[in-house]
């Protein structure tokens, strides 16, 4: 499924609206495709994945990866991991991010849930493909989304 110029925009600024607002936020997105998706315990076709995951560093240490499905052009959702950043491991060429939060919005709803989980984020090697590999567990059931990248990821930063 190819996004939606319009659409993925309009996403992202409800992401960006929703998110903590903080100077030298750095939003780094990478296009590519979702191999698995599982949001409230319910395995979803990955072609319901928009193809490009946002990762947000926030100047407080927080870090957030954010998926957005869109099922139809009327039903589009987001769910965020959340993690404080000064708990990332580095594991040889992965970056290992613990989550201690999940939001999932959906139309009129707005989840924030306590969550125990991690993002894996294997480092983007010249020619190779970054993956992220995200699994949280809250009182609602599991999140989780496999993110392949195809391109270099593209950063800015916002003040």
């Amino acid at each position: 499924m190819q996004a939606r110029p319009g659409l993925l925009h309009g996403a992202l600024i409800f992401v960006l609206l929703a998110s903590p607002a903080h100077a030298d936020t750095i939003y780094t997105t990478l296009e590519g495709q979702c191999v698995a998706v599982m949001v409230l315990r319910q395995a979803l076709d990955p072609e319901v994945c928009q193809a490009t995951l946002v990762n947000s560093m926030y100047k407080n240490g927080r870090r957030a990866f954010v998926f957005t499905l869109e099922r139809n052009s009327l039903e589009v959702s987001l769910f965020t991991f959340l993690g404080d950043g000064h708990d990332q491991l580095l594991d040889g060429q992965t970056a290992i991010q613990s989550i201690d939060s999940v939001t999932f919005v959906e139309r009129e709803r707005n989840l924030h849930l306590d969550a125990i989980g991690s993002c894996r984020v294997t480092l983007q090697l010249e020619g190779l493909p970054s993956v992220v590999s995200c699994v949280a567990d809250t009182e609602r059931g599991r999140f989780a989304g496999d993110f392949v990248s195809v391109s270099k990821a593209t950063v800015k930063r916002v003040p």
